[in-house]
């Protein structure tokens, strides 16, 4: 496995980078399979997440242009009964995410998940063209470096880290694979956000 920080990677490589400036620039060029931003959060975040009744929220997924999803995304939160904390920290999230995108052709889909079971728990590389996701409360995605001689070492994003997986790419092998922790049986829940961005050809 190789990690590089500040700049750009090749195939193949985990880039640690400081933003979603360079989170979208990591996807948009497919400069890494993986870029990570290991985001720090105060402890007042935490705890507003923490303290979220979850038992009767319904996932959301939002699908369209980034118009579509920054208004149906403001409507999506307004009927929560969240603290305000939580709300304005996600919409500033995806603002942040696909504002400076509004002018790329391409197709969004935007996920809210309350996860309690093991979805995707299999390690895997998806069929679209970058995802970028954090997880709010508990467990972030696990990743593991594939060189064509087995399975490396999982690893796994903290809370609130925010990731950009590049998705398959025909130009080159695919070795960072993730997937979701396994968290069924043992109590764990998480909330994870996703945003996917498909422009035509790159998956």
């Amino acid at each position: 496995m190789t990690i590089e920080s500040e700049s750009p990677s090749a195939e193949g490589r985990v880039y640690l980078c400081k933003g979603f400036d360079a989170l979208r620039a990591s996807g948009l060029g497919g400069t890494a399979e993986l870029a990570i931003w290991e985001r720090p959060a105060g402890a007042a975040i935490r705890t507003a997440f923490e303290s979220v009744d979850f038992s009767g929220f319904e996932d959301i997924r939002i699908d369209g242009s980034a118009d579509a999803i920054l208004s149906g995304l403001e409507a999506c939160l307004s009927a929560q009964p969240w603290p305000g904390l939580v709300k304005d920290y996600v919409a500033e999230d995806v603002i942040a995410m696909i504002g400076p995108m509004r002018a790329i052709e391409a197709d969004y889909t935007l996920r809210l998940e309350y996860v309690t079971d093991d979805a995707c728990r299999k390690f895997h590389k998806d069929e679209t063209d970058f995802r970028l996701i954090t997880s709010y409360l508990g467990r972030g995605t696990q990743w593991s470096f594939d060189s064509g001689d087995g399975q490396g070492e999982i690893q796994e994003m903290d809370t609130f880290h925010v990731g950009m997986l590049l998705g398959q790419r025909c130009a080159f092998p695919s070795r960072v694979l993730h997937r979701s922790p396994p968290i069924e049986g043992t109590g764990e829940v998480r909330f994870v956000m996703v945003l996917d961005v498909e422009r035509a050809g790159y998956c």
